[in-house]
């Protein structure tokens, strides 16, 4: 299909504007990681943890864009301090998301005290263990390290002439981030959950790359991320669901409770939430290329 004047207009501007926005953008990502990161070393609520994995993502997603163009060790270094901090964010979210469960109304009849408090405790340790890792992190130069990766983002985006040719990798990235995407969403079943969470991760890192050049890219609106965000909340429910499951199941077996009937609750909930994700799978493919004229 032939691109619109408009379109093409747009797009040889978003081209001229692809060194700056990225410059831009990586001095924004920085800053809102660094805040999130602030907030989180005072309080460890579910809130303050949540916004920090979701800065770390969307920061390592913007690096994983500027590998495609940079080869950089400052930048290497970066990527990994931020991945070793967000893996041991991980298990701590996913209690607190654990203890949100179990205070909704929807199973207040069920008699899981000993496994919240179980919940507890283990929020306390892994709140210590991170903690200890945001310490350890706190020895990282940020500045200098930020700096030199501005530094060297600033002198290698600087040429006028290579833009154009930057572009069309950066796209082509995105492009194989969502055969990525299309790849496992082939491979879903409804009788394994995994295979919706490998899905997720992929979705996810499309969705992410997509928010970064959202300004540069036709027919990406704010209601197109909104609709991307829901579509990823949905799998990321199915998942919470499904690690609450093994979670529990694990304890009340070491409990001797294995006829409690947490888990079945916990099992119809899933093949609800599975069985509606499923009948719009097919809705996915939407995301990309964008259509500019759907809302």
């Amino acid at each position: 299909m032939r691109a619109s004047g408009a379109q093409v207009k747009q797009t040889a501007e978003s081209r001229a504007g692809l060194h700056d926005h990225l410059s831009g953008c990586f001095q924004e990502r920085c800053r809102r990681y660094r805040k999130a990161l602030k907030h989180c070393r005072k309080t460890f609520v579910p809130e303050s943890v949540h916004q920090l994995r979701v800065e770390s993502r969307r920061l390592l997603a913007f690096l994983s864009l500027l590998r495609i163009l940079i080869n950089d060790a400052s930048l290497s270094i970066l990527e990994r301090t931020l991945k070793r901090l967000f893996k041991n964010t991980s298990r701590l979210r996913d209690t607190q998301v654990h203890q949100l469960f179990l205070r909704s109304r929807c199973i207040k009849h069920l008699d899981l005290a000993d496994f919240e408090q179980y919940l507890c405790r283990r929020e306390k340790r892994l709140v210590r263990r991170l903690k200890k890792k945001i310490k350890e992190q706190d020895r990282v130069d940020w500045d200098q390290l930020l700096a030199v990766s501005r530094k060297c983002l600033r002198s290698f985006l600087a040429d006028p002439d290579i833009e154009v040719q930057h572009w069309n990798v950066v796209r082509q990235g995105v492009d194989r981030a969502f055969l990525r995407v299309t790849r496992r969403l082939r491979q879903i079943r409804a009788n394994e959950p995994l295979t919706i969470h490998r899905l997720r991760i992929e979705f996810k890192k499309f969705r992410y790359l997509v928010e970064c050049l959202h300004p540069l890219l036709p027919g990406i609106t704010r209601h197109h991320l909104n609709r991307m965000h829901a579509r990823q909340t949905e799998m990321g429910k199915i998942q919470d669901l499904e690690v609450l499951l093994r979670s529990a199941s694990k304890f009340l077996e070491k409990s001797h409770l294995e006829n409690h009937p947490f888990p079945d609750v916990l099992k119809r909930r899933q093949i609800r939430r599975i069985t509606v994700f499923m009948s719009t799978t097919d809705r996915l493919s939407d995301f990309w290329p964008p259509n500019p004229g759907k809302r």
